[in-house]
C-alpha cells in the first residue's frame, strides 16, 4: 500500500483506492503512521494549479451563463470588465479581480 501527500498535513491519499485519509480517521491515519514508521515514503503533492486568467473566468462565467440569468449576466459584465482594465485600470491579476470582487460583490 503507498500513500500520496496533500496540501493538507493532517490528509493523505491511499492510491491503492483513491481514499482520503484524514487524521480524524484514527483507525486508516494509525494504518498510514505504522506505514511512515516502516521507513516508508508517501509521494509528494501535486503541484497548486495556477490561478484562472481574467478570460478564463470571463469563459467560465460565459459558459455557466446560459439562459437569461441576470446576476450571471451582471457577473459576466462585470469580470469582463475587470479583465479588460476598463473598471479597475491596471488590475487584471486574477488575485486584484478577487479582491475586487470579495469587496464589491454583490452591489448594493
Amino acid at each position: 500500500m503507498t500513500y500520496k501527500l496533500t496540501d493538507n498535513s493532517d490528509r493523505v491519499i491511499r492510491l491503492a483506492d483513491a481514499a482520503w485519509i484524514s487524521r480524524a480517521i484514527f483507525r486508516d491515519w494509525n494504518k498510514y503512521e505504522q506505514w511512515l514508521a516502516a521507513g516508508n515514503v508517501p509521494a509528494p503533492a501535486d503541484p497548486p494549479a495556477p490561478p484562472p486568467t481574467p478570460q478564463q473566468l470571463v469563459d467560465l462565467i460565459a459558459a455557466a451563463k446560459g439562459g437569461d440569468n441576470p446576476t450571471a449576466t451582471a457577473l459576466f459584465l462585470l469580470i469582463k470588465g475587470l479583465a479588460a482594465g476598463a473598471i479597475l485600470p491596471g488590475a487584471t491579476t486574477p488575485a486584484q479581480i478577487a479582491t475586487y470582487m470579495v469587496n464589491n460583490w454583490p452591489p448594493p
